[in-house]
């Protein structure tokens, strides 16, 4: 007589498919209201901020150039790509290459917040050597190649423009970046750049978070 292994409950076939690495297909699109009413939160936060530069003017000393924003600043961005290669972990195809750039320009960007001692820009605050800027990024690189290598990435699917429906969130991100510069510039006010980019990183962090939670949704009731 013929033995048949005994079928999974639901709770087991709901926790292998939890833990099948996706890509974006299947999931969820972020939602545009929701995402646009952050962005408009995220400006204004930056605004607010602003104002309280301008008016309180203690707070101008956390804001300067290589002040504690920059410590601060570097801390989320460190949290950020845990948060984006946990995320690659549990992604597959375009979800899983997105993530592993987004960790990537996280960490580069972290070695671009913390000034090289000796430097022009270097104060009294943290700062990072040519030496370990360099290793940083050098470690990363070989993370993310080892990264692919072990974990294929499926170029096809990568590649599609409809991708952007699920990474489109990310893009104001930029261009609170650039504002930052923009106005730096404009207005000679130095601390504008540090709050637009602490703002810029607050909301990439609520967008990382975002992904690694879509990484873990239920398999679809049949």
């Amino acid at each position: 007589m013929l033995h048949c292994p005994p079928r999974p409950n639901n709770a087991e076939e709901d926790a292998a498919w939890q833990g099948r690495p996706r890509s974006w297909a299947g999931s969820p699109a972020p939602k545009v209201v929701p995402w646009l009413a952050a962005v408009a939160l995220a400006l204004a936060g930056a605004v607010a901020l602003g104002m309280l530069v301008d008016r309180y003017e203690p707070t101008r000393s956390f804001f300067i150039e290589d002040g504690p924003v920059e410590v601060l600043q570097a801390a989320l961005l460190l949290g950020i790509a845990g948060i984006f290669a946990a995320a690659f972990l549990r992604s597959a195809g375009s979800r899983a290459l997105f993530c592993l750039v987004a960790a990537y320009v996280c960490i580069f960007a972290l070695t671009r917040e913390i000034p090289r001692c000796g430097s022009a820009f270097s104060g009294d605050g943290a700062c990072l050597t040519s030496g370990w800027k360099e290793t940083i990024v050098a470690s990363a690189s070989v993370l993310g190649v080892l990264a692919l290598v072990l974990r294929p990435i499926d170029w096809f699917d990568a590649s599609r423009l409809s991708n952007i429906r699920w990474i489109w969130p990310s893009l104001p991100i930029v261009g609170l970046l650039v504002a930052a510069e923009a106005l730096e510039s404009l207005i000679y006010y130095s601390e504008i750049e540090e709050f637009f980019e602490l703002i810029a990183y607050l909301y990439l962090g609520v967008f990382a978070f975002s992904i690694l939670r879509g990484t873990v949704e239920r398999r679809p009731s049949t």
